[in-house]
């Protein structure tokens, strides 16, 4: 007897109007989804395709129900449904350990092995976890019992919703809690009990350092976040649960976004507070830990200065710039710039560029071209977006840049008389141009801001700078200290 099977069915032209010719069958058009014979409909089609039958008992084959074939679509999300399950089996299990190795020996121990400050500031939020976690994952076995762990994830997920909120309190004490731990592998007991645990386990099961529990719930959330993600896309628009896994989604999204930003605002204050061990006070003083403020780039550059280059070493902050000298892994800043105040402009080398502000100006020399753009590219991006502020302060009270001084090695002869420069001619600075002159050219003494002191300055800016002297009048009759002080608030 010939037999055909679903894989050696012929090629037909898909037909889309007439009757199923499968006898107690009295669909009236062809839905198939491939080219069908003996012009049979699509339900009758599905419900022999999976086995081998003779031909002639195609006229005999009644039409039951039809058979509900599962979709590649509805394959994926039974996978990530199962997957989401076992990862939370194993994530509840080691949140257990951690308990049972680690929370309750700490707290149950005569005397206790940490003080209650300390061992509160490690494990606060963590049983909340716990507690959310293990009602989480039951109502997820309940689904697997009643063989709804699809259909029902998505309610599940909203009704436990609202619980993970303590992730977000969590990771906010996160960096407490590490601080914390920090302190208590200083204590001997406490460093046995670590050491005991991490070398021979738990019931036969490895235990991983104190530290490795802690970030564990950090990852939950965009953990489940990603799952949660392709879940969606394999569910069609159609589908009763494709408006509730869309919110369920969305509010995913907005809770890792705010543990992701908690988190990296933990680790900039990290990185602020390890720089901050390193700073040396200068001469003013400046908070610089703040909860705005993040380091951008730091690094070696050559900063020209009066008589020659100097080596420097910069931190570029989203708000100022610092720079100084660092000996034995202790920085001593010299200046800080505010940058809604800088502004910088190319130099005269490929490898330079000069940077403009009322109270210092100065040409930065960097080591190669790729390093220069790299540094004039944050530089520029951070001042715009300083500048952009709604409250950034501007200074309208100095009207102009500090000067770029030429560098005395430069210059040969006078910028004004032309007089060559030798032991009976000394070489000076011009405060308000950078020129270098001689000492008959600058015997004039004015006041340029924001410096309230008279400066020495040359015949060609005398005018100029008359204009501003009445700015810095008052400042005269104050303290060094004070003066200092008001000269640096004017870049603030």
């Amino acid at each position: 007897m010939e037999t055909i099977s679903p894989q050696s069915y012929p090629s037909f032209p898909r037909m889309h109007e007439g009757k199923c010719r499968v006898k107690g069958c009295n669909c009236n058009r062809f839905e198939g989804m491939t080219d069908l014979p003996d012009e049979r409909c699509s339900n009758c089609f599905h419900s022999i395709e999976a086995h081998t039958l003779p031909v002639e008992l195609f006229n005999n084959i009644k039409c039951d129900k039809p058979t509900i074939l599962t979709t590649p679509r509805e394959v994926y999300r039974k996978k990530i449904a199962m997957e989401l399950l076992t990862t939370e089996r194993t994530y509840v299990r080691m949140l257990m350990t951690c308990l049972r190795c680690y929370a309750d020996p700490l707290q149950s121990c005569e005397p206790p092995l940490l003080p209650p400050t300390l061992y509160k500031s490690i494990f606060l939020f963590y049983r909340d976890i716990v507690r959310v976690n293990l009602v989480f994952l039951q109502s997820l076995e309940d689904l697997v019992e009643k063989n709804q762990l699809v259909s029902g994830l998505t309610s599940v997920f909203l009704g436990t919703l609202p619980y993970l909120r303590v992730y977000r309190m969590f990771v906010g004490n996160n960096s407490v809690g590490l601080q914390a731990v920090e302190q208590a592998e200083h204590m001997k007991d406490v460093v046995k009990l670590l050491h005991h645990c991490s070398k021979y386990g738990y019931e036969g099961e490895t235990v991983q350092p104190l530290r490795s529990y802690l970030i564990l719930p950090i990852q939950r959330i965009p953990r489940y976040n990603l799952l949660l993600s392709d879940f969606l896309k394999h569910t069609d628009r159609n589908d009763p649960l494709f408006e509730e896994t869309t919110a369920l989604v969305g509010s995913l999204k907005s809770l890792a976004k705010e543990i992701n930003d908690e988190v990296k605002l933990q680790d900039n204050r990290r990185k602020l507070l390890a720089i901050k061990k390193k700073f040396c006070e200068g001469p003013y003083h400046l908070t610089l830990v703040e909860a705005h403020r993040y380091i951008m780039r730091e690094g070696v550059l050559f900063k020209l200065s009066k008589t020659k280059p100097k080596k420097r070493y910069f931190y570029l902050f989203n708000d100022i710039l610092v720079y100084g000298r660092m000996q034995l892994q202790l920085f001593y800043p010299n200046l800080y710039l505010r940058l809604n105040s800088v502004h910088i402009e190319d130099g005269l080398q490929p490898n330079t560029f000069n940077l403009l502000s009322p109270f210092k100006s100065f040409t930065v020399i960097c080591s190669s071209i790729e390093e220069r753009n790299t540094w004039a590219n944050d530089l520029k991006s951070a001042i715009q977006k300083e500048s952009d502020k709604k409250f950034s302060k501007n200074i309208d009270t100095v009207g102009f840049d500090a000067p770029l001084y030429q560098p005395f090695n430069e210059a040969t002869l006078c910028f004004i008389c032309k007089r060559k420069f030798g032991i009976f001619c000394f070489k000076y600075h011009c405060e308000r141009c950078g020129f270098v002159v001689c000492d008959s050219c600058s015997k004039n003494r004015k006041i340029v801001p924001p410096n309230p002191v008279p400066q020495r300055i040359c015949n060609f800016c005398v005018r100029s700078a008359d204009k501003n002297i009445e700015v810095f009048k008052g400042l005269r009759k104050r303290s060094k200290q004070e003066r200092a002080r008001l000269a640096l608030a004017l870049l603030e």
